[in-house]
Order: structure tokens, then C-alpha cells, then sequence
């Protein structure tokens, strides 16, 4: 099985997590990371689902795997979903399962049928990267935050 050039392991934040990968999904995520090194792609086969929320904390976007065990993926995307959101979280396979799909994109998220190619790729995670840019972009301030910018407004001196 190929690694992939830019991929973590150790507990730091990544752009992509893939999870469940088989080789054919890490060989297509393995030619993008090759042409993007400032991106940084974790991979994991965790079963845990505490283990897997705590994944989760650490990335900007998920892609499952479902093709050769579409339950286990789902529970974790039911966990990915709770973490980041459907805007986040993609559902993979190179086989369709009875209801996946509909399961998926029902929740709002991604659903590809693989084998997908580069400039496929390209595209969805130019999308997602740039949406999640533009979301921490116009985030709010929190109220806290424009509380105490505001104490002492009107005591200065006259």
C-alpha cells in the first residue's frame, strides 16, 4: 500500500482525514497531496468511536471510505456529521450499497462513486477548502469579546 507523501500521524491538525482508506482511494488523495504539500492528509482505520471523535477535533474535512464495510463507515460518519457538520464530511465507495447514498446526501454531504480522477479531486477539494476558508473568514465575534471592548465607553473625561 503506497504512503502518502505529506501524510500525519502524530495528533496535529490536517486539512483531510480519510477514513477506512483502501489503495485505491489512497492512490487517488496520494497524486493531489503530491501536487498540494502545503496540505496535510492523516489517515486512520480507527474502530473506536470515542477514538474517532477525537480525530475529528483535529481536521477541516472528512472522507470515509464505505466500500468494503458500509456500516462501519456509516457510524462514522454519524460521528464525523456530529463533529464537523455535513458541509464536512464526504461518503466514498467504489460499490454501491442498498440506501447509502441516499443515507448520505439526505444528511446533506458528499457522496462520490469511485474511482474518481485528479482534476475530479481537484475540484472537490478546492471547493471544500475554500468554503471552510471563507466559513472562518466571517465567523462572529463572540459577545464576550465585544462586551469588554466596550466597558468604559462614555467615562472618559469631558
Amino acid at each position: 500500500m503506497k504512503k502518502l507523501a505529506n501524510l500525519a500521524r502524530v495528533q496535529t491538525a490536517a486539512d483531510v482525514l480519510l477514513l477506512y482508506p483502501k489503495e485505491s482511494l489512497i492512490d487517488q488523495i496520494d497524486l493531489w497531496s503530491q501536487r498540494h504539500p502545503e496540505r496535510c492528509v492523516k489517515t486512520s482505520i480507527e474502530r473506536s468511536l470515542p477514538r474517532i471523535r477525537s480525530l475529528l477535533h483535529c481536521v477541516d474535512m472528512v472522507t470515509i471510505d464505505a466500500t468494503y464495510n458500509p456500516s462501519q463507515a456509516t457510524d462514522a460518519f454519524l460521528q464525523a456529521m456530529m463533529c464537523l457538520g455535513a458541509s464536512k464530511v464526504a461518503m466514498y465507495t467504489e460499490v454501491m450499497h442498498d440506501g447509502l447514498e441516499l443515507f448520505i446526501r439526505t444528511h446533506g454531504s458528499l457522496f462520490f462513486l469511485g474511482p474518481l480522477f485528479a482534476e475530479q479531486w481537484e475540484g472537490v477539494f478546492k471547493h471544500r477548502l475554500r468554503a471552510e476558508a471563507r466559513l472562518q473568514i466571517v465567523r462572529p465575534i463572540p459577545t464576550a469579546k465585544i462586551f469588554q471592548s466596550h466597558v468604559g465607553w462614555g467615562q472618559g473625561k469631558a
